[in-house]
């Protein structure tokens, strides 16, 4: 590799962590310079997970202040992400490319039709809930836990967020000790069980995690594009959550599948091959994603959106071609 190729991919390494951690579709930068450099797409794909999983961290690190304060929901987040991963880098090493990167851009449009969608489907769930609109403000210095509410449980005590939305108020429902209720996706069945939830409220209870399963198998098999799928998932499934803490779930949980990816590829000796352009990629994306971090808390809600939309759709366009 010549000094040239070595500042290219660091320079790209920077621009795909920041890129992933403000938004999504940062590997759109760095697979194709791989593919570019002459790795195949197979080993491509490799060095791609593996080279930019120190700034999903480094990402990760700068926006942990926006995660919801629900333990449980985030362990039952990682848990999944670390089960899809492993099942995706398996089929990875296992199975030819072609049966899942067929159906990668019609992955990616649906996921880009459920972000174009989400603002609508946020302001019905908040109109049949009666959680108040969203607004901009900035972020607090200690914040309260956030607690998803269900459609039916009509109005609550709310808490201002840290949300720098830009289409409309950003308010998140607080838990205290007399009104905490439970996210749910993430509620006790036996619960459920007990007050008969009818098999329609359990499939929209399960449904989500399913989705949730589903991308982080295609993200332990393929990275391309695994925020911009992730993003829409969270959309749909926390509409009650500011862009800002959906972006931070996403940053997490990729991170997760990427960094269970990377474990099995170690195994399995995938790495020997290929640390000297690892190495690069991983230091322009650890630097790129501290500055995604700090860029990203402070980009508009609308702006986060129509990046989400705009690299979905060119995504799509791009693995057509």
């Amino acid at each position: 590799m010549t000094w040239s190729d070595t500042v290219f991919l660091t320079t790209m390494g920077v621009a795909s962590g920041a890129l992933n951690t403000v938004v999504a579709g940062g590997s759109l930068v760095s697979f194709p310079v791989l593919i570019w450099l002459g790795y195949p797409p197979l080993l491509a794909n490799i060095i791609n997970g593996l080279g930019l999983l120190p700034g999903g961290i480094s990402g990760a690190y700068g926006y942990r202040t926006w995660l919801p304060k629900q333990p449980a929901l985030l362990v039952k987040i990682i848990v999944v992400a670390v089960a899809g991963g492993l099942v995706g880098s398996v089929l990875l090493l296992s199975l030819p490319a072609r049966y899942f990167a067929s159906a990668t851009p019609v992955l990616i449009l649906a996921a880009t039709a459920l972000a174009a969608a989400q603002p609508l489907m946020s302001r019905r769930t908040r109109r049949e809930s009666g959680v108040p609109a969203r607004e901009t403000v900035s972020q607090p210095a200690s914040r309260p836990a956030l607690v998803l509410v269900p459609a039916a449980s009509g109005p609550s005590p709310a808490g201002v967020g840290p949300d720098p939305a830009g289409d409309g108020p950003a308010v998140e429902v607080v838990a205290t000790a007399d009104t905490a209720v439970a996210d749910p996706a993430t509620a006790d069945p036996d619960r459920h069980a007990a007050t008969g939830e009818s098999h329609s409220s359990r499939l929209r209870r399960l449904g989500p995690w399913a989705m949730m399963l589903a991308v982080s198998v295609y993200g332990g098999y393929w990275v391309v594009a695994l925020g911009v799928l992730l993003f829409s998932v969270f959309n749909v499934a926390f509409p009650r959550m500011s862009l800002q803490q959906i972006n931070a779930l996403k940053i997490l949980t990729a991170t997760t599948i990427n960094a269970t990816g990377t474990v099995v590829f170690i195994m399995t000796g995938h790495l020997l091959p290929v640390w000297q352009p690892v190495l690069l990629l991983g230091a322009g994306a650890l630097l790129g994603g501290w500055v995604g971090a700090v860029l990203g808390r402070r980009m508009r809600a609308s702006y986060l959106r129509t990046l989400v939309m705009v690299i979905g759709l060119f995504s799509a366009i791009w693995l057509l071609t």
